[in-house]
């Protein structure tokens, strides 16, 4: 005969407060953990993409530029702007996962409000910090950060809602 042990469970103080922490600021701690996520696979990424943007096209040598191809620059566009866009696309997942699984009463919505306040508080630093050429340039980087954020934070949220315990 197999004797079987019951299992209690305590719930901690810390689960309580989470719960009952208000939506609005689980979506900036969302957002927090998104840039903390972001900062070392931005890293990354522009090595990465430098790395294979070199392979490309030599961007010291103006002559190289002004004598490459169209397919050739828009490749070189692409090996520099993909990386960083997955690398902020998974940070955002990871983001949202946390608020998704942790969050209390929120869920995939409030990390993907989360994910969308990240990508419009690093396109406002960058344009302070003179990033962009433009303000044409500056709004498309926002727009563009803000749709990928909200569905990668989107995507984590509906992940992190499945891990919580029931």
């Amino acid at each position: 005969m197999v004797r079987r042990l019951p299992v209690l469970q305590n719930s901690a103080p810390e689960d309580a407060a989470a719960a009952e922490r208000p939506k609005g600021q689980w979506i900036a701690i969302g957002a927090g953990f998104v840039f903390s996520f972001w900062l070392p696979l931005a890293l990354v990424a522009v090595w990465l993409g430098r790395t294979l943007a070199g392979g490309i096209l030599d961007s010291g040598d103006p002559e190289a530029v002004a004598q490459a191809g169209a397919g050739a620059r828009a490749a070189y566009a692409a090996a520099l702007v993909v990386p960083a866009l997955l690398s902020f696309g998974f940070a955002c997942w990871a983001g949202g996962a946390v608020v998704g699984r942790f969050g209390g009463s929120s869920g995939a919505r409030e990390s993907a409000w989360a994910a969308t306040l990240a990508a419009l508080l690093a396109a406002i630093v960058a344009a302070l910090g003179g990033g962009f050429g433009s303000w044409p340039v500056a709004i498309l980087t926002a727009m563009v950060l803000a749709g990928l954020g909200s569905l990668f934070g989107w995507l984590g949220g509906r992940w992190g809602l499945r891990r919580r315990p029931t």
